[in-house]
């Protein structure tokens, strides 16, 4: 019976072992998707592609009340389906996460060569979208300020060309416009542009999915306490 037990409890973690995350789960368009932005170097130059690229970062991260603040927070001042833009400057009235369990995901535009512009690239992410963070403007720096919770990357740009203020060498400015679909899960980039040597950046925030269970785990377990049972009444 000894035996029963041990496998049961194994089994047993083996189910609640199953979990999930809020990555970048497809790309389309003028799009690509990445896969883990662990290890990688963000700063300007490095990663130049043609395409707006979509890269994992920290997934199921545990925040506290008014820790974090966005730029744009659902049911705050955006909705799913809504159009929006970037923000040259930062948004004049914080938005804070509400304390609970969230993942990231980093849009990244940067062009090869000192300047390009694109549009048309769709990103479907593993959880609902509740904020968003395309600001790095003068003391808030949001994007930069948020790296240290969500980012991964060894390296974020720091370069700032000389006609643009303190902290605005990454941000999605004014004149870039994304939609977020009203499934909530989707964000398309309607226009994104980089000039005079700066990148341009949307962090998604996503509600991180609960931890699902494995089915066949389940299977498994009853098929190995069927056979011990059996083993047990033949000896």
């Amino acid at each position: 019976m000894r035996h029963v037990r041990e496998i049961a409890a194994a089994m047993a973690l083996t189910i609640a072992a199953g979990t999930a995350d809020a990555s970048v789960v497809g790309a389309l368009g003028n799009g690509v998707g990445l896969g883990s932005s662990a290890g990688q170097d963000f700063q300007i130059g490095i990663t130049e592609d043609t395409r707006v690229q979509g890269w994992d970062e920290a997934q199921n991260v545990t925040v506290a009340s008014n820790s974090v603040r966005v730029d744009y927070l659902l049911g705050s001042n955006f909705a799913h389906g809504d159009s929006l833009t970037g923000l040259s400057t930062v948004s004049p009235t914080p938005q804070y996460l509400p304390a609970g369990t969230y993942a990231s995901d980093l849009i990244r535009y940067d062009p090869v060569g000192a300047a390009g512009s694109t549009s048309g690239a769709t990103f479907t992410f593993g959880g609902e979208i509740i904020g968003i963070i395309v600001s790095n403007y003068g003391s808030a720096q949001l994007l930069a300020a948020s790296d240290s919770v969500f980012g991964l990357a060894v390296a974020f740009d720091t370069f700032v060309p000389a006609s643009l203020p303190a902290g605005t060498g990454r941000r999605s400015e004014d004149e870039d416009r994304f939609s977020v679909a009203a499934s909530g899960t989707r964000i398309t980039i309607g226009a994104m542009g980089a000039r005079g040597g700066h990148i341009d950046e949307i962090r998604v925030i996503t509600a991180a999915p609960a931890p699902v269970p494995v089915p066949g785990a389940g299977l498994l377990l009853l098929g190995a306490i069927g056979i011990l049972a059996a083993r047990r009444r033949k000896a």
